[in-house]
């Protein structure tokens, strides 16, 4: 195993050139505006590292969106042209995660922060929500929101529905920035264009509660629904409580009953609660105290104190 991870490393690193830009590397992971630039600048022209088009645009446009104009003016001038050919990034990926979890090595959460980082630069976007949630979740020491909104919003630009989400709930739950609802409906929106499920998810949640925009249940229904069909086991929840309680449409039990199933089947300890209650409860099929114990006890297994409460009550 320590030989394959010692040649993954060589493969990983040897498109690196020498030379001082790593200190714009560093600057830019700090969120320092003008090291975006210049490390754009560097790809761009292929000085102190090896030309590449691609990594050249996404540094001038971090630059950009942060209002750093003559960033924005290269980045116009930049011509189409064709990306490195080179590209190690999803070995330098699975190296970082290897390391993240101690996969057949020690773990490691600084290596896993060199091989994340080796991965971001080559536009991995997996490896930029990975290097975001380090920092976020503060694995090398303290949390650090700037950093990890630096790499989630590379994430995020490069397409992974991940990044976008993540976004949206630093905005939702004003973790690093001020809270501001209106972003994180864009991020969440962006997140479920790209078929994050949590992303459609957070986005339904905020329709329905009528935070940053008007309340509204036919869009809380429609991308609960489709949250549901990209498993997320809130989206299946909700869309069951949709049509249990009657939300903008007709009640339907049999529906609920489908969805409320679904949302326990992916383990989310809310779901096999109001599963358990709606068997407790029900006005479709009658009460069915058997199911209701089981499912009220999956759902105290699972961590929810609503279920334990009514799994200790039916259990007396």
């Amino acid at each position: 195993m320590k030989i394959l991870i010692f040649s993954l490393m060589i493969l990983c690193i040897s498109h690196l050139s020498a030379g001082n830009i790593a200190n714009y590397k560093d600057a830019c992971r700090n969120g320092e505006v003008q090291g975006c630039y210049y490390l754009g600048l560097s790809y761009a022209k292929g000085e102190g590292i090896r030309k590449d088009i691609e990594n050249a645009r996404m540094f001038l446009s971090l630059a950009c969106d942060e209002d750093y104009h003559q960033a924005c003016d290269d980045l116009k001038n930049l011509k189409n042209e064709q990306r490195s050919s080179i590209n190690d990034a999803e070995i330098c990926f699975n190296l970082g995660y290897a390391y993240y979890k101690g996969d057949g090595i020690e773990k490691d959460y600084k290596l896993a922060e060199k091989y994340y980082s080796l991965a971001c630069d080559q536009n991995n976007a997996e490896g930029c929500f990975s290097l975001a949630l380090i920092y976020k979740k503060g694995f090398l020491g303290n949390r650090n929101y700037q950093k990890a909104m630096v790499f989630i919003k590379k994430a995020c630009k490069l397409k992974s529905g991940n990044g976008c989400r993540s976004i949206g709930l630093m905005y939702k739950n004003g973790q690093g920035v001020d809270r501001n609802y209106s972003k994180a409906i864009k991020y969440f929106k962006k997140s479920c264009d790209l078929d994050s499920g949590d992303g459609c998810a957070n986005l339904s949640y905020l329709f329905s509660k009528g935070l940053g925009v008007r309340r509204n249940y036919q869009k809380t229904r429609e991308y609960s629904k489709k949250a549901c069909e990209l498993s997320s086991a809130d989206g299946c929840g909700t869309i069951g409580a949709i049509y249990y309680n009657g939300f903008s449409v007709k009640k339907n039990y049999i529906k609920a009953l489908k969805y409320f199933k679904k949302s326990c089947n992916l383990n989310s300890a809310e779901g096999c609660t109001n599963l358990a209650a709606y068997y407790y409860d029900s006005l479709a099929t009658g009460r069915n105290k058997k199911l209701a114990r089981k499912y009220f006890k999956r759902g105290c297994d699972l961590g929810d104190k609503r279920g334990c409460q009514w799994y200790r009550k039916m259990e007396r």
